[in-house]
């Protein structure tokens, strides 16, 4: 037999997925609140969770067996469930990245990380004269990121933001460097669920492995800084009347 709060807790969230608001219980929206709170963290929940996060690792390996000359750094993941709008009781999304370590020559570095881009599922546009795609990056160094009337290029990135398989950037020494990982980008006061971890990385100095912990620690031991910025995964998302 469950527990008499988490009888009434699963009671109290079945009926606000039948019913709008707190319609069927007269609750008060701090009740709901808490009710969707442990809806958050319920069995159900917490597997989608752990296979969003087993996308998310497999993907990353995909990404970076791929690319040629990539080290494995820092990695992360901001994971968080908030109140939907209008129609949607509640909805979780694990936005995760990863920071590579690369070496020599940056054209070659980028045709490389454009192909495991690809074969990790990031869309890219197939104008190569659009932001986003390879030729487009390749340009913009070639140019010494200046167009032919002499303005400022943007700076380049691989893929679409918002579009599928995320967006991949780098270090730009026409530019600025990536900056490093942290703050909250979800600071919307709808948060009932909320996890982020930034996971150290290793380097290898004299045949032996050293933690790193931030990308300035990274670039002492590599020339340039490479993130993967994966989509978002939206791993639960229930609806008002399902």
């Amino acid at each position: 037999m469950l527990p008499s709060w988490r009888t009434a807790a699963v009671a109290a969230a079945i009926c606000a997925l039948v019913l709008p608001g707190a319609a069927c219980t007269g609750q008060s929206a701090a009740g709901e609140q808490a009710d969707l709170a442990d809806l958050s963290r319920s069995d159900s929940t917490e597997q989608d969770r752990g296979n969003a996060r087993v996308r998310a690792h497999d993907t990353a390996e995909v990404f970076v067996r791929a690319a040629e000359g990539l080290k494995r750094g820092i990695s992360g993941a901001e994971d968080v469930c908030t109140r939907g709008p209008d129609h949607w009781l509640m909805s979780c999304t694990i936005d995760s990245y990863h920071y590579y370590g690369a070496d020599g020559d940056l054209p070659g570095l980028l045709r490389s990380v454009a192909d495991a881009g690809a074969k990790a599922g990031v869309g890219m546009p197939q104008d190569q004269r659009r932001i986003g795609s390879l030729g487009y990056a390749l340009d913009y160094y070639e140019r010494d990121g200046k167009k032919p009337d002499g303005s400022v290029m943007e700076p380049p990135f691989l893929g679409v933001p918002g579009g599928r398989g995320g967006v991949i950037r780098w270090d730009d020494p026409l530019g600025e460097r990536l900056p490093e990982p942290g703050g909250d980008r979800y600071d919307d006061g709808k948060g009932l669920y909320r996890d982020r971890k930034v996971i150290p990385g290793e380097v290898r100095v004299n045949g032996r492995y050293r933690q790193v912990k931030s990308l300035t620690a990274m670039r002492r031991h590599y020339d340039t800084i490479v993130v993967w910025e994966a989509a978002p995964d939206r791993y639960g998302r229930w609806q008002r009347g399902d």
